[in-house]
């Protein structure tokens, strides 16, 4: 059902919690995972976990807080002077601020 609506704009305002469509769709959703259970013999396509198997808070990928000098420049001024420059194979290379990019 989900792939009928991907990249769908149109159906946003139709899609919102407590709708008609959505919970046509959710429906749908269950009925698609009892169908699988009974035709799959009750294994699971990929492993399912419970709510109390996900650790809180996830730990991040990577360095959290960097030692370098630009890094502690950005972060001394609140990181207003950051830009993130799109270049290369584009026809137009970007030069954006955060604030650009927030609004």
């Amino acid at each position: 059902s989900g792939i009928m609506l991907s990249g769908c704009d149109a159906f946003d305002s139709q899609l919102s919690i407590g709708s008609g469509l959505r919970s046509f769709l959710e429906n749908a959703n269950g009925l698609t995972h009892r169908a699988q259970r009974l035709l799959g013999g009750g294994n699971s396509l990929a492993p399912e976990f419970t709510e109390a198997d996900i650790r809180q808070p996830m730990r991040p990928n990577g360095v959290t807080a960097p030692d370098d000098d630009a890094y502690k420049a950005l972060l001394a001024n609140n990181f207003a002077d950051w830009r993130l420059e799109v270049s290369g194979l584009v026809e137009k290379p970007l030069s954006l601020t955060r604030e650009q990019l927030m609004n």
